[in-house]
């Protein structure tokens, strides 16, 4: 037996079904066949199919020609034929120009009317060439359908593989054999959609419902239209003060949100005087449809009068092609009022020995000012014999700050054993202030022979005399004028009696040939009996690591047979300074009178053999008390050495009373002062993180995270900028803040939040970004992806509507179906039932009564009364109600359908039925309600189908 067609979409349905299981149509009661036109190849019988043998071997393939739609290979039919043949003109004779055989002669002109008659559809599509316009009407195109097949068949025509802002219902035509009908798509860009201008190609689909096989694809231009609004331009901020001679910023915002055609904008700028500098970054840009674009400028001027403020009102152009836009500005210029420099060298006498040249430092101070200063070094020598070397010629002294260099100055040196002193004039020239010039000696001695001299060690003076104290001090004279080479020489004491205690400092120097070391020399030893005298011997003995000198003295110890006036004690703590990085050092100064015998006031101060250190002492002047000890706080200051050095300075601390006076006193303590630097830090380039690099979101258009810009290893301020951008232009990027300032050492975070369109529901879309970070000089990216997903709300919707129907169709077979019925049941049938019949009161009984007017000779089953309402209409809504909860268990929804369609048709033939029997009332309440749960249930059921594009 052969398949039931549908003859209103095409659908094969088993034998025996009454209702098409794809568009639930009313099938006929004889079984109709079906030709097979895919059955027919070119070796087959041509006849068993109904077709000519002209339309048998014509359908083995159909050449592609102009206006003619093409068949893809996936769209043949199992034998290798081709299924789908369609032609541009409205015409079907126009079809059989493009047929042709495979591997065989063209086909006879006399066989192209058979060959037309295997074409099962023939597509026309007007216009190929559509205009839409954002915001604007619906564009239609117009499709016609000729079904040139033997059986009735349904046809979608949709708009396949759209871009994801088109939309574009579908339609469907429904033809019965060589019928043609027409179509219409609307065409329509989504609302809220800004669609760049262009033109871009769809393609219009024709399927076959009983055929999905069989698809017709023709090429539609789908244009665009351009949408120009005006350009605005915006500068932030709109007042820009600058002080000196910095240099102003600001930032230009380009907004073309309302139009869909990119702008490529050039960027100007001009002040009423002609006097201001422009520098845009960049010059020139496109500003994207729909979107924005930043500019940073920069702007210079000449500074005005020292003390003034000058205004200047500044007007930046964004120019297209067709119009211009400006944009003003304020810009607001103070000059700091003028402050004279003071040049300072250090020494201000030079002296070498056997060396041509030498070096002194330069102090540019510049700490009144208020205006960086550019000076520029210069030397000159009344001889001209002298070559001046600046490192660097050149310095920015910034205001409160002072500047630094090194000048090496060269000389041919004197004759041997001779010297020569020559006066040199160091200037330093700045624009805007007058020169400065500072005086200097440079005095060149060299050795009368090259012979390499020991040391010689001397004491100073030999004999020591003290009175009334246990020290007494000398100094060492280590002399190295003789030698050629840096001598070590290390110093120890010792007396015959072993009484003498030797302090040394330091207790070993370097002595630098050519020179005099000098140390300090504290002897300590017992005082004799009051009233007597003791001559020590003492010997100090130096080793410079192959010889040792010795040179003796004498230590003179009196005491008074009266008390003895003891002087003060001195002492430094910590007598060895250490310092990094830093020109100053505080210390400690302890007064100790505790063996005085009256109070006294102390004077401090300090000394050093280079003369390069300043003292300051916290009070300078000290009263101490009789048996007291007082203290003085102390600082240091001296110019530090060359960064990555140190440098090692002697120095004395002084302490007087009486100032001068006829028993006036003094005392000494010696120290070390050694300054250290650290070498310049290296500056690392900036680097950039995103944390987290990969956004996730769901349900939702945008998302957000943290770029990290990361200083700590550069040495230098940044001003970075941040921005984004993704190859599709479709994410939109905003920074929190835009700019920020980076200090060296540091990191700072900004929140990045992101915006893009929405994925269709159940998709997963992913977006690779860059977000930028610029500081002006360099560029540093890092890259992301924003990961979009959407809900698919189908399966949720088919249970909640397939439960709601249900529930509404069970809900109505408790209601009034039939108000106003008199009906009356023998007693022998079943009970009697209400005036206001509800579904399960429809009953065999009651179905018997009512229609015993129309059919007198049919009685149903009795049946026991307690079983009538499971045997009634009511039961039967009931059951199928079940039947379409039950379909939810499959992925189809086909049962569902069913269900929910037999019992509306089931109702609507039982209302109409009872109606037209007398007695049976008016229609009531229930009916209306199962028909409202058998919608609702057959649209839950329809969203079981996937989803089509």
């Amino acid at each position: 037996m052969d398949d039931n067609i549908c003859e209103q979409c095409g659908t094969r349905n088993e034998p025996g079904e009454q209702f098409c299981h794809e568009c639930q149509a009313f099938l006929p009661w004889y079984d109709t066949q079906e030709t097979d036109l895919q059955a027919i190849s070119p070796t087959g019988d041509a006849a068993s199919a109904g077709l000519s043998p002209a339309a048998a071997a014509g359908s083995a393939t159909v050449e592609e020609t102009p206006g003619v739609g093409r068949v893809s290979p996936e769209e043949t039919g199992p034998h290798g034929s081709s299924s789908v043949s369609s032609a541009s003109s409205a015409s079907p004779d126009s079809a059989a120009e493009g047929v042709r055989g495979i591997g065989s002669a063209p086909v006879a002109a006399s066989a192209a009317a058979d060959a037309e008659t295997a074409q099962p559809i023939r597509v026309l599509v007007d216009p190929t060439d559509v205009e839409l316009s954002p915001g604007g009407d619906d564009a239609g195109i117009d499709v016609t359908v000729y079904n040139l097949s033997q059986i009735v068949d349904a046809y979608v025509v949709s708009l396949h593989d759209g871009p994801g802002w088109l939309t574009a219902p579908s339609a469907e035509v429904r033809l019965l054999p060589n019928g043609e009908e027409s179509a219409r798509l609307s065409l329509r860009i989504a609302a809220g959609t800004l669609v760049p201008a262009g033109r871009v190609p769809v393609v219009v689909r024709v399927q076959s419902v009983a055929h999905p096989e069989v698809v017709v694809d023709q090429p539609v231009d789908l244009t665009v239209i351009g949408i120009r609004s005006a350009l605005v331009l915006r500068v932030e901020p709109s007042v820009v003060r600058i002080k000196d001679a910095d240099a102003g910023r600001f930032q230009l915002t380009l907004d073309n949100t309302g139009g869909n055609e990119p702008r490529p904008v050039t960027l100007r700028g001009r002040d009423p005087e002609g006097v201001v500098r422009f520098f845009f970054s960049p010059g020139a840009l496109t500003v994207p449809p729909g979107g924005t674009a930043s500019v940073a400028v920069r702007v210079e001027g000449p500074a005005p009068e020292p003390g003034s403020t000058a205004t200047r009102q500044l007007t930046v152009t964004a120019s297209d092609e067709t119009d211009d836009v400006d944009a003003a500005a304020t810009l607001l210029h103070t000059a700091s009022a003028a402050v004279p420099m003071v040049l300072r060298v250090e020494p201000s006498l030079l002296r070498v020995h056997d060396a041509g040249f030498g070096q002194l430092d330069i102090s540019i101070d510049n700490r009144g000012g208020s205006r960086v200063r550019r000076v520029f070094l210069g030397g000159r020598d009344p001889e001209r014999l002298l070559h001046f070397s600046f490192a660097p010629p050149s310095i920015d002294v910034l205001p409160g700050e002072v500047g630094r260099a090194r000048v090496r100055v060269e000389a041919p040196p004197p004759a041997a054993g001779q010297e020569s002193s020559r006066s040199l004039t160091l200037t330093a020239s700045s624009e805007g202030v007058p020169d400065l010039e500072a005086a200097a000696t440079f005095v060149q001695s060299t050795s009368a022979a090259p012979v390499d001299i020991p040391v010689v060690v001397r004491l100073d003076p030999s004999v020591v005399r003290v009175r009334d104290t246990v020290v007494g001090q000398l100094e060492a004279l280590i002399d190295n004028r003789g030698g050629h080479r840096v001598r070590r020489v290390s110093l120890s004491g010792r007396d015959p009696e072993r009484l003498v205690r030797f302090t040394f400092s330091p207790p070993s120097l370097d002595v630098l040939p050519g020179d005099i070391g000098r140390a300090r020399v504290r002897m300590e030893a017992p005082l004799p009996e009051p009233g007597q005298e003791q001559t020590r011997q003492v010997t100090v003995i130096g080793t410079d690591g192959s010889k040792e000198i010795e040179v003796t003295g004498t230590l003179v110890q009196y005491t008074s047979p009266a008390p003895v006036e003891t002087p003060v004690a001195l002492k430094l703590e910590p007598s060895l300074i250490r310092v990094r990085d830093t020109p100053a050092a505080a210390f400690e100064v302890v007064i100790d009178n505790r063996r005085g015998i009256r109070p006294r006031r102390v004077t401090l101060s300090g000394s050093d053999p280079e003369r390069a250190i300043r003292f300051q002492f916290w009070p300078p002047v000290v009263d101490v008390a009789r048996g007291q000890i007082a203290r003085s706080q102390a600082q240091l200051d001296a110019y530090p050495p060359e960064p990555g050095q140190d440098l090692t300075r002697q120095f004395s601390v002084s302490a007087s009373d009486g100032a001068g006076q006829p028993g006036t006193q003094e005392v000494q303590a010696d120290g070390t002062f050694i300054q250290t630097t650290s070498p310049p830090p290296p500056d690392e380039p900036m680097t950039l993180r995103l944390d987290p690099s990969v956004v996730r979101v769901r349900n939702s258009g945008g998302g957000a995270m943290t770029a990290v810009a990361d200083n700590r290893g550069g040495s230098r301020p940044r001003r970075v900028q941040f921005a984004g951008y993704d190859p599709e232009r479709l994410v939109r990027f905003s920074f929190d803040p835009p700019v920020i300032d980076l200090a060296p050492g540091q990191a700072a975070a900004v929140i990045v939040k992101m915006s893009a369109p929405r994925p269709e529901g159940g998709e997963q879309l992913t977006r690779p970004f860059t977000v930028v970070a610029s500081d002006g000089s360099r560029d540093v990216e890092a890259g992301g992806s924003l990961v979009q997903e959407s809900t698919d709300w189908r399966p949720t919707l088919r249970v909640l509507l397939t439960l709601l129907g249900a529930a509404m169709m069970v809900l109505g077979c408790f209601l009034v179906w039939n108000a106003g019925a008199f009906i009356d049941i023998p007693p022998e049938l079943g009970p009697q039932v209400a005036p206001n019949i509800t579904g399960l009161e429809w009953s065999l009984p009651a179905l018997d009564v009512a229609s015993s007017s129309v059919a007198p000779d049919v009685s149903f089953i009795d049946l026991p009364n307690a079983i009538d309402p499971i045997v009634s209409v009511g039961a039967v809504m009931i059951g199928l109600a079940a039947l379409a909860v039950l379909g939810l268990t499959g992925s189809s929804g086909r049962l569902t359908r069913l269900a929910a369609l037999v019992a509306a048709v089931g109702l609507a033939a039982f209302a109409v039925a009872v109606a037209l029997q007398p007695g049976t009332g008016r229609p009531s309440t229930g009916i209306f309600v199962v028909f409202a749960g058998c919608a609702i249930a057959f649209i839950g059921g329809l969203f079981a189908k996937p989803r089509r594009l």
